[in-house]
């Protein structure tokens, strides 16, 4: 998953203490951050204390504090704060009047990080960009349910690139389609056989095939798990390929 802030995966060990006595004298002390929107940073390297304090306007819902030595006990590993080239670990957080604090300390010396977040303004704003996109595409494969038996009738071709929009299942769609057509067709054999005359003899027959066209769709897509179309629309769609190929001089 995501992070509303940049992530990095990689398995690091943090710097020793001594390196950030190094750091310390080359800092205005202290130092105020406002370059990241939502974010006020306070940094103090000369602190003890709470070298690193920031102030969000929301809570950072995929930020996870360190609870050393219980790290692995977590559903989550803690989340290692990347700022001013030295690595932090978030001990304290709290919700304020005018948003949530969380005060940090330098990251254990030698212990191991699963989950590097960097701020900076450019990461911020990529990390922002790609929850966006993860949102949207959440949001596209839950409300798929609603569409997808409506794209099942489309040649497979067509239901495999709409999918990589929409973000829906080909298979599923399929399937569900193939049922549908199953179900109509059948349905509506009885009243056309009721009716009589031209209905009885002419219609049925292709509401029965029909019918037998939905469960073989819906066969395929359930054994092979391939994406199956109405027959007629694959058939136009595989020839309009052959005479595209063909006038293409290929």
């Amino acid at each position: 998953m995501h992070s509303s802030l940049a992530d990095s995966s990689k398995s690091n060990r943090a710097q020793a203490p001594s390196a950030l006595k190094g750091n310390a004298t080359k800092a205005r002390i202290p130092f105020f951050d406002l370059a990241i929107p939502g974010l006020r940073i306070q940094q103090n390297l000369l602190s003890d204390h709470w070298p690193l304090v920031i102030r969000s306007d929301k809570k950072q819902e995929s930020w996870a504090p360190f609870h050393h030595p219980k790290i692995f006990e977590l559903e989550r590993p803690a989340t290692t704060i990347l700022y001013g080239g030295i690595h932090y670990r978030i001990h304290e957080v709290k919700e304020t009047g005018r948003g949530w604090g969380y005060r940090l300390k330098p990251w254990p010396h030698g212990e191991l990080m699963y989950r590097v977040v960097e701020l900076t303004p450019e990461k911020v704003a990529q990390a922002k960009t790609e929850e966006q996109d993860f949102k949207r595409i959440q949001f596209l494969a839950e409300i798929s349910i609603l569409y997808e038996v409506f794209l099942g009738f489309l040649p497979a071709r067509w239901q495999i690139k709409l999918s990589e929009h929409w973000h829906f299942s080909p298979e599923h769609a399929a399937r569900k389609n193939g049922l549908l057509e199953f179900a109509l067709s059948i349905g509506l054999c009885f009243p056309a056989l009721a009716y009589g005359g031209f209905s009885a003899y002419f219609v049925v027959p292709l509401l029965f095939a029909s019918s037998l066209e939905g469960a073989l769709r819906w066969g395929h897509a359930l054994a092979a798990n391939e994406p199956l179309g109405l027959l007629p629309l694959e058939c136009l769609d595989y020839l309009g390929r052959g005479l595209a190929w063909l006038f293409s001089g290929k």
